[in-house]
């Protein structure tokens, strides 16, 4: 009888924590299943291709030729968090090489009446949805 019982116990143990790890491993998985997919490098460069353009002052002359990207946290891209609840939200920060002519903006000093170039554009793209989430930065 002791025997039995002893084995009984030891069934239900098991059961038991293979339920449990099976259990955890569901919720594990639906944790990382539920993570949004980072877009690509390339995909956050022809996004910030996109962004230094009329809209924003900006008309390319010359088409961007280096780039050099960065996957960081959008706080540590700024320097501070513009929304607390995004700080940790994944971004990239693009820097390109190209010439944008500058449109609009201050008038001309006398001294240099123009037309002003920016040599470099800068943009902070948001990892998960390609969405700008800065003005162009020279």
């Amino acid at each position: 009888m002791k025997t039995s019982r002893r084995s009984f116990y030891r069934a239900r143990v098991i059961v038991a924590l293979v339920i449990a790890g099976s259990l955890i491993s569901i919720l594990v998985w639906r944790y990382w299943a539920s993570q949004p997919a980072l877009i690509s490098p390339e995909e956050a460069i022809q996004h910030a291709i996109e962004a230094c353009n009329p809209g924003y002052g900006l008309q390319p002359v010359e088409q961007p030729t280096e780039f050099e990207t960065e996957i960081t946290t959008y706080e540590e891209a700024l320097g501070f968090a513009p929304i607390p609840s995004k700080a940790q939200r994944p971004v990239y920060v693009v820097k390109m090489k190209g010439k944008w002519l500058l449109m609009g903006g201050p008038p001309p000093a006398e001294d240099n009446p123009g037309p002003f170039y920016w040599n470099e554009c800068t943009q902070i793209i948001d990892a998960q949805t390609g969405e700008w989430l800065s003005l162009p930065i020279e």
